[in-house]
């Protein structure tokens, strides 16, 4: 049953109390509030310029490359009488007011709304939700003894301290604007134990949990 408690625990991330000896540990993970901003903008720009990338392949003018001429200038008039002549087609259909067209001239546009379609898809199918859940997470480590309390983040930062008699409460503040931060008030100073994503459920267990280590 151990074992189930604590796989259950690595999965949902809820704070957890376990005591050992004289010292209490309150372990938790969570999704930090901006999870997902960061990489939301870079799969829109992901989509956009893949979009774009594919048009200028498909309709970008054939011409020879010329030893003596300015790299960056050439490009620049690739991506633009690409993208030029991919509109240049629709245009041309659409003068024409009839789906009766070459095939040839609107693949390039099929293949890249095909690509936009998937990073749509793959952004609403909760593929991306998993990949900001796994990657984005906070794991917390609260060591609690009858003289201090401890905070450690990761494996790789060195914890916080603070004299267990120095707690004057459990705040919970307002995050970004989709999260909350878990403070603890001590000798007028503020430490932060815990940004989470979300409403006020996951902030408000872990507060009544360090409630209870501390009280």
């Amino acid at each position: 049953m151990n074992v189930v408690e604590t796989i259950k625990h690595k999965i949902t991330g809820k704070p957890r109390v376990t005591r050992n000896g004289e010292r209490v540990i309150l372990t938790a993970s969570h999704r930090l509030p901006s999870s997902g901003n960061e990489e939301l903008t870079l799969l829109r720009i992901v989509s956009f310029i893949g979009t774009a990338g594919i048009l200028v392949a498909h309709y970008r003018p054939e011409t020879a490359f010329v030893a003596d001429s300015n790299v960056l200038l050439e490009q620049a008039n690739i991506v633009i009488v690409g993208l030029a002549n991919a509109f240049g087609k629709l245009r041309d259909v659409a003068e024409q007011q009839t789906l009766d067209v070459p095939l040839e001239s609107l693949r390039g546009w099929a293949v890249a709304l095909a690509f936009l379609g998937g990073t749509f898809v793959f952004r609403h199918s909760g593929l991306f939700d998993l990949y900001t859940w796994l990657t984005n997470r906070e794991h917390v480590r609260l060591t609690i003894d009858k003289d201090h309390l401890s905070l450690g983040r990761g494996m790789f930062r060195f914890p916080k301290q603070i004299a267990r008699g120095e707690i004057q409460d459990v705040l919970i503040l307002p995050n970004h604007r989709t999260g909350h931060d878990v403070m603890v008030q001590h000798n007028g100073d503020l430490l932060r134990v815990a940004s989470i994503y979300g409403d006020l459920t996951r902030p408000t267990l872990l507060r009544l949990r360090l409630m209870e280590t501390i009280s």
